[in-house]
């Protein structure tokens, strides 16, 4: 009895050592036979070995998952960072044309405020309804259309489509 019974205890102490934590009922399993307390040691801690290994690899797989989400966080903050310095420069190019002094832009014949030779802005405002693309056409018809206050305001906004078309529509009367 108490003979066995201590060989069962420093056997339990020996093959759980480590991992004591595991049998609080230490009293109640010393009296398990010899193979049946052995397996109960073994499973026990194959269980808690397999347990702890679950829990660190879910730890693991949490800090990878936060160290992908802080990476994606970061590329999507460097790509909107890039993006709006691009919209930036893009801003910049943009104001800078626009307040480009008118005077840098080469004088064409349509930029006097006088008077026009109505012929030739004709023809040009024809080619422009007819070859045009959409914006050009568009002016066309809105260039018909206009009065001479209007006309005289186009011809000052779109000089260079004034000169553009009037020189298509020569080329046109010339081929024909």
């Amino acid at each position: 009895g108490k003979i066995e019974a201590a060989k069962k205890a420093r056997f339990l102490r020996s093959d759980a050592a480590g991992y004591e934590g595991l049998f609080a009922d230490a009293q109640q399993i010393v009296g398990k036979d010899h193979d049946d307390l052995r397996n109960l040691i073994h499973t026990r801690i194959a269980e808690y070995k397999a347990a702890e290994e679950k829990r660190l690899e879910q730890e693991r797989e949490r800090i990878r998952a936060e160290e992908q989400r802080k990476a994606e966080d970061e590329a999507q903050r460097k790509a909107a960072e890039e993006a709006q310095r691009i919209r930036a420069e893009e801003q910049a190019k943009a104001q800078a044309e626009f307040e480009e002094p008118r005077q840098q832009q080469k004088p064409t014949a349509t930029d006097k405020s006088g008077p026009v030779d109505p012929a030739s802005e004709s023809d040009a405002v024809e080619a422009m309804q007819k070859y045009g693309g959409s914006f050009a056409a568009a002016l066309g018809v809105a260039w018909s259309r206009a009065d001479e206050d209007n006309r005289q305001r186009l011809r000052k906004a779109f000089p260079e489509l004034l000169a553009e078309y009037t020189k298509l529509a020569e080329q046109k009367a010339a081929a024909a």
